[in-house]
């Protein structure tokens, strides 16, 4: 256990050396940068003129030998007729590794014949350590933003004399190549036919039937109907009196009652004497 520990310490030591010995080596390491700014000018009646160029560092960069940091540094730069003229900065020197940004510009001048180009240049100044000594990498950018798509290959100002207008290259419009694609047509679909409405009957009114009138019958002659005649009834002959069987009978009937009522109340004296 006690050895793994002292494994893994001394590996942590040696990867912190190789980290910070080249960082050490290289703070004492230094590295000179001197600037060059290109003028060139165009156009008719181009005077003899003194161009003044402008350096300034962003924040606390290292600034040429006798200028105080933030201060601006001033060239100047003359020209001779249609020649381009390249003028250099003091050198600026470079004691350890990081990003370091400046901008570079031009004063214009007093010409009225002139158009002075005012492009403001951004630099992103790279130093990188490579091992043994320090080397510098420098971008210009004409936007604080430093895209990639506007990197310039060197700084450079363009004047232009006598109403001169910039040079516009020519428009070269894109060939179009047209793509014929075969399409199938489409057969349009058969609308399906209107129903045809069904045809509405004509009623014709019917005429009202014409009465034809009876022909008049010629009066026929009433039948003489003969008289009835009477038959003779002939009449039962009476042989008695018709009402002497109603007192008969009504005393028969109540002959019977009495007779009931008498042999009711003997079965009940024979019960009670019982």
């Amino acid at each position: 256990m006690k050895f793994r520990r002292f494994a893994a310490a001394l590996l942590m030591a040696a990867l912190c050396l190789s980290v910070c010995l080249p960082a050490g080596f290289a703070a004492g390491y230094a590295v000179t940068l001197r600037l060059g700014v290109e003028v060139r000018c165009t156009g008719t009646s181009i005077p003899a003129e003194t161009f003044q160029l402008e350096l300034t560092a962003q924040d606390d960069e290292p600034m040429p030998a006798n200028v105080a940091p933030g201060d601006t540094v001033v060239i100047l730069a003359a020209n001779h007729g249609r020649e381009p003229v390249t003028a250099y900065f003091p050198e600026i020197t470079f004691t350890h590794p990081g990003y370091y940004y400046y901008t570079v510009k031009q004063v214009s001048g007093s010409n009225a014949n002139a158009d002075y180009d005012e492009t403001v240049y951004y630099l992103k100044i790279q130093v990188v350590n490579d091992g043994d000594a320090l080397r510098t990498d420098v971008m210009a950018f004409t936007s604080p933003e430093m895209p990639t798509d506007q990197k310039q290959s060197e700084i450079s100002f363009i004047n232009r004399y006598g109403g001169e207008k910039p040079e516009i290259p020519p428009y070269h419009p894109p060939i179009i190549i047209p793509i014929i694609i075969p399409v199938k047509p489409v057969t349009p679909a058969t609308p399906p036919r209107p129903e045809t409405p069904a045809e509405t009957p004509t009623v014709t009114p019917e005429e009202p039937p014409t009465e034809t009138p009876a022909p008049e019958s010629e009066p026929t002659p009433a039948e003489t109907v003969p008289p009835a005649q009477e038959t003779p009834v002939e009449r039962l002959i009476q042989t008695g009196q018709n009402n002497w069987p109603i007192p008969v009978l009504a005393g028969g009937g109540a002959s019977l009652i009495g007779f009931g009522i008498f042999l009711t109340r003997r079965e009940k004296r024979k019960d009670k004497n019982a």
